[in-house]
């Protein structure tokens, strides 16, 4: 990427929070972002310093992910694709 655009990968390990926050802010305009090869990018500016992502929501979904992997390794045959 060009000098002053972060990926939304990169702009995500910058605030330590997945992808999903930093994508769905730069698409709604609360980052500002730039569209670059059908991918945003983020651009670091004062609204990206100043965004603290919400870390109880961070929490709840770590939480929910490990539930979910517990389940899986506890019961592989219900979860799986039915055809």
């Amino acid at each position: 990427m060009a000098m002053g655009i972060l990926t939304v990968q990169a702009a995500a390990r910058q605030k330590r929070t997945t992808r999903r926050p930093s994508s769905g802010r730069s698409r709604s305009g609360r980052l500002t972002s730039v569209r670059l090869a059908e991918r945003y990018a983020v651009v670091p500016d004062s609204r990206f310093a100043e965004w603290e992502p919400d870390r109880a929501r961070q929490r709840g979904a770590r939480k929910r992910w490990r539930q979910q992997a517990r389940a899986r390794r506890a019961h592989p045959d219900e979860l799986a694709v039915r055809r």
